[in-house]
């Protein structure tokens, strides 16, 4: 059985609470959430609502709580540590761990600096210990079977893409940090990094690329990213709404004999000729699969090639250049 504890205790972390439970006791993985630290105590009973709708949370298990981070450490010997701590924290604290010999799970984004990404990278391989960042779309069943469709070639090339990702502004972020551009990286960092990383999964580095970023309301809360592959272009849009419109999220790619769409929580195919259909598709949180396949990979059932750590070091030196453009108002090149 795998221990784990948590550090940090918000809204992210809170739903995590709950995915161990999910997938220890309906899964049958053998993962145990004992204990969280943070260092408010307030935290450890207040619900922090984000935009995850998981329903009540009532069948979890009892934790430990400490406001002590060694102590914690010390007391419950932990196989391994899940970060959730605000992005400025989470280089420093998850190279720490992994000196003093644990495995992390670190919530996105990874870092905010390069340099950063690269010492986490680092520290994982010189300890011979396990890192993983929480880009949860890629363990997501409807952006997986996108995934297999694309990659077999089924259905020719891929003509273009887009994807989007909306949300209500991250009020819940203690002080509302998520709404400092400064140490949040905005709307491109917090939110639709998702879909970026999900596109240099799906497709791999693009050729070209642009970016477009608004502050219609909130600092850097729209955006459109253009991300061009020589034979098709992938668009992500998205950002910050209001605070009353609900979260979501979607896709469409088409290719030369079928599109495939997200909308309103159901994947269609249309293929060329035939009428659009519905494609049957587990409905499961996409951080339940994340969690259950860092609990495969520690437990030596899988490698993981599906979300290395150094797959998110480019994600984010790639958000980087797509800001760069934003800014100067131009495209770039990434090809030499």
């Amino acid at each position: 059985m795998l221990k784990v504890v948590l550090v940090g205790f918000g809204g992210i972390a809170q739903i995590h609470r709950f995915v161990y439970w999910y997938v220890a006791e309906k899964l049958g993985k053998p993962v145990e959430l004992v204990a969280a630290f943070d260092v408010n105590p307030a935290k450890f009973t207040e619900k922090t609502t984000i935009n995850i709708p998981l329903g009540e949370m009532t069948e979890e298990k009892p934790i430990r709580f400490y406001t002590d981070l060694n102590e914690m450490l010390e007391k419950e010997k932990p196989d391994f540590v899940d970060v959730c701590l605000p992005t400025k924290f989470h280089a420093s604290t998850t190279v720490d761990l992994l000196n003093r010999g644990y495995s992390v799970l670190c919530e996105k984004p990874m870092a905010f600096a390069d340099a950063d990404c690269e010492a986490m990278v680092e520290a994982a391989s010189r300890n011979g210990k396990k890192l993983m960042i929480g880009q949860c779309v890629r363990f997501a069943p409807e952006y997986e079977y996108l995934h297999e469709v694309v990659t077999s070639g089924k259905y020719g090339r891929v003509l273009d893409s887009e994807f989007y990702r909306v949300s209500p502004p991250p009020f819940w972020s203690a002080n509302a940090w998520q709404l400092n551009v400064k140490e949040s990286g905005g709307c491109l960092f917090e939110l639709n990094i998702h879909d970026v990383d999900y596109v240099r999964w799906l497709f791999g580095d693009p050729k070209e690329i642009g970016c477009t970023l608004e502050s219609r309301v909130l600092e850097q809360d729209t955006l459109e990213c253009r991300l061009n592959y020589g034979d098709h272009t992938a668009t992500v849009k998205g950002g910050w709404l209001k605070p009353e419109e609900p979260f979501r999220c979607g896709f469409e790619v088409r290719m030369e004999k079928a599109t495939v769409r997200l909308k309103d929580g159901k994947v269609t195919l249309a293929e060329v000729g035939k009428e659009e259909t519905v494609i049957p598709i587990e409905s499961r949180e996409y951080i339940i699969g994340e969690i259950a396949y860092f609990v495969d990979v520690l437990m030596g059932k899988v490698e993981n090639t599906k979300n290395p750590p150094e797959g998110s070091a480019k994600t984010i030196a790639l958000l980087h250049k797509l800001l760069e453009c934003a800014f100067e108002n131009k495209t770039m090149c990434l090809e030499d």
